[in-house]
């Protein structure tokens, strides 16, 4: 079963919030505050995540502003390839694997040797 391209949840709940390098940050499921079309924002100053209710993918919308929030001195472009590459692990990690196939009635279980390492390195993800 796959899970809907949605905000996370935890214990049936929204993320609210998020603690990321040391500091709570909020996540509000909202239109951001400043004019033009926007998906999500990071705002620094209030340690706040905004993403859109609109958008078509939120799920990928919070992963992208948790990047720039745990990693402001990244380059937008840097934030899109980190972005990819962790969803594409992600993407990977809900697969079922060949020798669990046949065995199991309900979703497939994982064990963390099978999550991909993703490492960044100066702007780039690495998997």
């Amino acid at each position: 079963m796959n899970a809907p391209r949605s905000l996370g949840r935890r214990r049936g709940r929204p993320v609210r919030r998020l603690r990321i390098r040391g500091k709570w940050w909020k996540v509000k499921r909202q239109r951001p505050p400043v004019r033009g079309k926007l998906d999500g924002l990071c705002d620094y100053a209030t340690r706040t995540i905004y993403v859109n209710p609109a958008a078509a993918d939120q799920r990928s919308t919070l992963l992208h502003e948790v990047l720039h929030a745990a990693l402001p001195d990244l380059t937008e472009s840097a934030v899109e390839q980190t972005e990819e590459a962790l969803e594409m692990a992600l993407r990977k990690c809900q697969e079922p694997s060949n020798e669990s196939q046949g065995r199991q009635s309900g979703p497939a279980r994982f064990r963390y040797s099978a999550v991909p390492r993703v490492r960044v390195r100066a702007g780039q993800a690495v998997v």
